[in-house]
């Protein structure tokens, strides 16, 4: 078996994964729509690799402020299909090193993979514009949790405490321009902005 499995390629594991998400979703996810689209929740996690030189030297184990780590990390993103709880094919890269990725960079990923229009939901890490612009790119729609500070530029605003919901244009700003100059200097985003005190 161990032998089998090192002669296996990593092309050949993908696609054995994408026939057997497709086929779950085909027998299990008959009636999973809201308004027409797949819902999609999106989160990020870190897994520990063993030790090993090729482990290493593919995803470096970084170091803390006395030496360098023994094990290796990947940061790997997964969807998961709200109305069935099947999962996509996860993304993932290294965590540290020169070629380090992030939750955004393999949402974005993903989300050019979706073969259908889905809203994608995600914590307040994912909501960041180019997370957003890049969604409405592809078609997708997506509902995202922000910090207090994104949420009061989204509204142009203070945030208050009472509740809202209204129609708002998010618009990147000027160092989102300068770190990011793929992304037209006049992009924007329209949507809602939803507003609840919860109790």
């Amino acid at each position: 078996l161990s032998r089998a499995r090192g002669r296996t390629s990593i092309l050949e594991v993908r696609a054995l994964s994408e026939l057997v998400t497709n086929y779950l979703m085909k027998k299990y996810v008959k009636g999973g729509y809201w308004h027409g689209k797949r819902v999609y929740l999106v989160d990020g996690t870190y897994i520990t690799l063993p030790h090993g030189e090729a482990i290493q030297k593919a995803f470096p184990a970084g170091n803390n402020q006395y030496r360098e780590l023994h094990n290796s990390q990947i940061l790997c993103l997964c969807m998961h299909d709200v109305f069935s709880g099947v999962a996509a094919s996860p993304h993932f890269g290294p965590y540290r090193g020169s070629k380090a990725t992030s939750e955004q960079e393999l949402c974005k990923e993903m989300m050019g993979k979706l073969k259908e229009s889905c809203l994608l939901m995600g914590d307040r890490n994912f909501g960041v514009f180019n997370l957003a612009y890049e969604a409405q790119q592809c078609g997708h729609e997506v509902l995202f949790r922000l910090t207090g500070p994104r949420a009061a530029h989204v509204r142009g605003r203070p945030l208050g405490n009472e509740d809202v919901d209204e129609a708002v244009v998010w618009r990147s700003s000027k160092q989102n321009n300068k770190r990011n100059p793929a992304i037209p200097a006049d992009a924007a985003v329209k949507g809602r902005y939803i507003q609840r005190k919860v109790h």
